[in-house]
């Protein structure tokens, strides 16, 4: 696997037991942008026939969002991805990635679940590739 995709998985990883607070924050950045130095009091008045499209503007830009999609894509196949691996794989990609400040590393994590170094190894290994596959990366 490519050095490139693997750290970009690890990075969905990493963000997977946030990625609800994520979305949300995300959603609501888009519902109410923030416009510096705008202030929409000055003349006193708004024009006779102008039309606010902003609901209309928002709903799409939610809708349509590319970065919200894949955030959404990201969460959804992680949890797809878990679901089919089995307990010790779970319990590896939990023990890595999942706990925010842990310092375990492979070696930890096998002397924790007591199994071996290598087999942690390829049960990652295998995970991450068929994370890869189902996101559609080349790995």
């Amino acid at each position: 696997m490519r050095t490139g995709t693997f750290h970009f998985l690890e990075g969905i990883l990493r963000d997977y037991p946030r990625s609800d607070k994520i979305i949300a924050n995300y959603e609501e950045s888009l519902r109410v942008p923030y416009h510096d130095g705008r202030d929409e009091n000055i003349g006193g008045g708004h024009m006779q026939n102008n039309r606010d499209t902003r609901v209309e503007d928002m709903a799409i830009s939610i809708a349509t969002d590319r970065t919200l999609r894949n955030l959404r894509l990201y969460k959804e196949t992680v949890a797809r991805v878990l679901a089919w691996s089995d307990p010790d794989t779970r319990a590896t990609i939990e023990l890595l990635y999942f706990h925010p400040g842990n310092q375990l590393n492979m070696s930890g994590v096998a002397m924790k679940l007591h199994i071996g170094r290598t087999a942690i190894s390829r049960r990652r290994t295998a995970f991450f590739k068929t994370l890869a596959r189902e996101l559609g990366y080349l790995y």
